[in-house]
């Protein structure tokens, strides 16, 4: 099979689309990110430090379905004339699952532009949630459909998973990371207000007798942070503590 981004002499090249005809393009990726409880709850109840996860992952996808030529050198420059996304809650991993759709009329297809919308959203929700959730996982971006073009039309075979259903892994899905416990867990405590800060500590380490230990604070600008470690025996026990301090509007816990 001839590549058509190697020239003659099998440089890189651009294909020369200029004889093609213009026809309706469309194309369809979608990609799944499992993310943690505690992460998956903050974006249902709207509560994530950085603000509306969903909402703000839409506008990634959108913008990076239009920046696809800057970050793929082959990739054409295109005129989309539509972007649409849909972004769907599977409780039952628990996850996300976002999907584009792009469209124009031109000489090109727009599958690199749907592939590129759906990576940049969910990469989008790591960077609003990783500091509840490190070990989240961004997997199945894949192209669904395309229509238009002298290739012809495509369409994935889909699933007969039914929603609501569990997932089965596969020995070639990556799976999220097995913590064992009881496990040290470090994190930082960080506020604008020193005194309200060590108050919501102080509580903390009353009530939650796995806070075992406190480093020495420190300032970055205007913000108060302190360093601090425990011992958790259960996910349920970290979800805990971690709830706690989600809820103490003075305060973010960075992991």
């Amino acid at each position: 099979m001839n590549l058509t981004h190697l020239d003659e002499q099998n440089k890189p090249k651009m294909v020369d689309v200029s004889d093609k005809d213009n026809t309706t393009r469309i194309a369809t990726a979608s990609g799944i990110i499992e993310v943690g409880q505690p992460a998956f709850d903050a974006v249902v109840a709207n509560s994530a430090k950085k603000g509306p996860v969903l909402q703000t992952a839409v506008i990634a996808a959108i913008q990076g379905t239009k920046q696809t030529s800057t970050l793929i050198p082959m990739c054409h420059p295109l005129m989309l004339t539509s972007v649409k996304t849909d972004i769907e809650e599977l409780p039952e991993l628990p996850g996300f699952k976002l999907t584009v759709t792009a469209k124009l009329n031109g000489q090109t297809g727009v599958e690199m532009e749907a592939l590129t919308g759906v990576s940049v959203g969910l990469l989008t929700i790591y960077d609003m949630l990783k500091a509840i959730d490190k070990g989240m996982v961004i997997r199945n971006v894949q192209l669904e459909h395309k229509s238009g073009g002298n290739s012809g039309d495509f369409n994935r075979e889909k699933s007969n998973l039914k929603k609501g259903e569990p997932m089965i892994l596969d020995d070639k899905t990556p799976e999220r990371p097995i913590i064992e416990y009881p496990t040290k867990w470090g994190f930082k405590l960080i506020g604008r207000d020193k005194e309200a800060l060590l108050v919501c500590i102080k509580e903390a380490m009353r009530e939650k007798e796995h806070l075992c230990s406190l480093g020495n604070a420190s300032k970055t600008g205007k913000f108060h942070s302190y360093n601090a470690s425990c011992t958790v025996e259960t996910e349920e026990e970290r979800n805990r503590i971690f709830k706690y301090f989600e809820d103490h509007n003075d305060v973010e816990m960075v992991m």
